[in-house]
């Protein structure tokens, strides 16, 4: 039997307030860590939470960096695509981890540096070449980050009544409120 796509589940008022309550839950979140973060005195102690995280809120924050709803919806459709060929990446990322573990971090950790382009401005001894550098990253994340607003906003509108266009700025306005609200404590 085919479903047409008048006929495709939509939201139900229960799954409207959990969804809610999900989003009320991550500004919560946001606001909590914003007063209780008041103390941050300069950059590198927000950039860094004074440099004395344990191993946990770390990895968190990292794993939370790289997944995204792009991961989340296209992980799926690579293995049913491609079979199990996709773990392969799993080995070149335990090779990644040793290499920046023994190699990479044993020259940059001491250096006490926010980013790797305070390293490229040293190690290179060019301000311009940082520039650069910070600037071809800064334009690789915003097409990045516009996908990974794109992908959950398109998942929303087709199961909710609402255009792709209202879904982006909802989430988008949610996103930037958060963000806001955690560098306010700046």
């Amino acid at each position: 039997m085919d479903v047409e796509a008048s006929e495709a589940p939509k939201f139900t008022a229960v799954d409207y307030v959990v969804f809610s309550l999900m989003l009320v839950v991550s500004v919560g979140i946001g606001v909590y860590s914003s007063l209780r973060g008041k103390g941050a005195s300069s950059t590198q102690a927000f950039l860094l939470g004074g440099r004395d995280m344990s191993l946990a809120p770390v990895a968190f924050s990292l794993t939370g960096g790289v997944i995204s709803a792009i991961s989340i919806l296209g992980l799926p459709t690579e293995l049913y695509l491609y079979g199990t060929q996709l773990v392969m990446n799993i080995l070149g990322a335990v090779v990644g981890v040793l290499v920046v573990r023994n190699i990479i971090l044993p020259i940059v950790y001491p250096l006490r540096l926010v980013s790797i382009y305070q390293y490229i401005e040293i190690r290179f001894k060019s301000r311009v070449l940082r520039k650069f550098a910070t600037a071809c990253q800064l334009l690789s994340s915003c097409f990045y980050v516009g996908l990974c607003l794109y992908a959950p906003s398109l998942a929303l509108s087709s199961v909710t009544n609402l255009p792709t266009w209202a879904s982006v700025i909802i989430m988008g306005s949610i996103c930037t409120f958060y963000i806001t609200i955690m560098s306010y404590i700046m």
